[in-house]
This record gives C-alpha cells, sequence and structure tokens, in this order.
C-alpha cells in the first residue's frame, strides 16, 4: 500500500521503475556471505537507524541505541590510549576522547570507547 502510494506520488516512470529494478539486482549480484549490500542500502536509507529506534526506547539520560556499522570489525586491534589510529594515513592528526557513565553519571570501569 505505502509502496504503491510512494509511487503515485512520485509519478514514477517505466525508466525509473528500470533503473530502480537493475540497481537491486546489481546489489543482489555482489551480495555474498562477506558482503551485505542491502545492509548499507538500509543504511543509506536511515531505514537500520529507524528499525533500532523503534525497538529500543532511550532511557533517561543513557544515549540512544545504534547500530553496528556498517563498518564494525569484529577483534579489531586494541589500541592503546594515546595511540594513533591512522594506520599512516595523510591528514591533520584530531584528538578524540571520551567517557562512559551509568545514567548516574558514574563512570563505568573497563569500558570500551570502539571507533
Amino acid at each position: 500500500k505505502h509502496l504503491h502510494n510512494f509511487a503515485r506520488e512520485v509519478r514514477l516512470t517505466e525508466e525509473e521503475w528500470n533503473i530502480g529494478i537493475e540497481f537491486l539486482t546489481a546489489a543482489g549480484h555482489i551480495t555474498d556471505d562477506k558482503r551485505q549490500e542491502f545492509i548499507l542500502l538500509s543504511d543509506v536509507f536511515g531505514l537500520s537507524m529507524q528499525t533500532i529506534a523503534i525497538n529500543n526506547q532511550a532511557h533517561k539520560n543513557a544515549t540512544e541505541a545504534t547500530v553496528f556499522g556498517p563498518f564494525f570489525v569484529q577483534n579489531a586491534p586494541e589500541i592503546p590510549i594515546g595511540g594513533d589510529i591512522a594506520g599512516g594515513a595523510n591528514g591533520q592528526p584530531c584528538w578524540v576522547e571520551g567517557t562512559v557513565t551509568d545514567t548516574e553519571g558514574r563512570p563505568l570501569p573497563g569500558a570500551r570507547i570502539e571507533v
């Protein structure tokens, strides 16, 4: 119903529809068990975050829920405090720091900040 309303609202042409089908087909062809293009597409459309927001109510002073990724890497190398995460990339260095607390503002010992 919503998809049909969208097509009517934008007066979708057959050419636009064909281009959309070709795009989705190409995304399907390069998707495999290590590369999930439809998750990235969902992120581009904001649908991933909308789904997370609908299903994870923010509590008090807690940070809102978010999605992992799309570039989260399991078992990424641990960089010591003050370490360089640039991996040799050119550019101007940027200092980033963070604090992890509970909803009462108390620091959480042992928390990790993943960048």
